[in-house]
């Protein structure tokens, strides 16, 4: 037995153009990400189907937004404007990267504009922190590992650990 769930905006139709049904709309989302083309990803949502207004378009650009953000931290592809992509699309600043790097604002802004190579590193560690970002860990474990590099804290003597 298949439980049908009608959301209030499936029961009331399209708010734009009034159609009574809604179905499934296909939308592409164009991201210039660095690599030798645009990057399009295809997302399938609950729309109208005569003017194809998007029941949720928010949650269609986060979620086209996070698959392009996985798979440029996953491309490997070191470059600025990859690195660039990867910092905007999880909302950080260039002196917020800057700060967790222990870097000027300077060295981000000539790397992303490909002044200057960009470090491999650097980049690693922007991709693990937009892993961690898509994946929605509260508790990031990379950068919790930079702060501590940048401030180190006591460590105990000795621990106890039972098995």
């Amino acid at each position: 037995m298949e439980v049908e769930t009608q959301t209030r905006q499936d029961r009331l139709g399209c708010a734009r153009c009034g159609q009574v049904r809604l179905g499934i709309i296909e939308q592409q989302r164009t991201f210039e990400v660095g690599f030798e083309a645009p990057l399009v990803v295809r997302v399938e949502s609950t729309g109208c189907e005569r003017c194809g207004r998007l029941a949720k378009p928010a949650a269609v650009a986060r979620a086209a937004a996070m698959a392009a953000l996985r798979v440029v931290a996953m491309s490997g592809r070191v470059n600025g404007e990859s690195f660039r992509f990867l910092r905007a699309t999880m909302g950080l600043q260039a002196k917020e990267v800057a700060h967790m790097l222990g870097l000027g604002v300077g060295t981000i802004s000539r790397w992303e504009n490909d002044v200057r190579d960009l470090d491999p590193r650097a980049w690693t560690l922007l991709a693990c922190l937009a892993l961690e970002y898509i994946d929605g860990d509260g508790d990031p474990r990379t950068k919790k590992v930079l702060d501590a590099v940048r401030e180190p804290h006591a460590v105990p003597a000795q621990l106890e650990v039972r098995v």
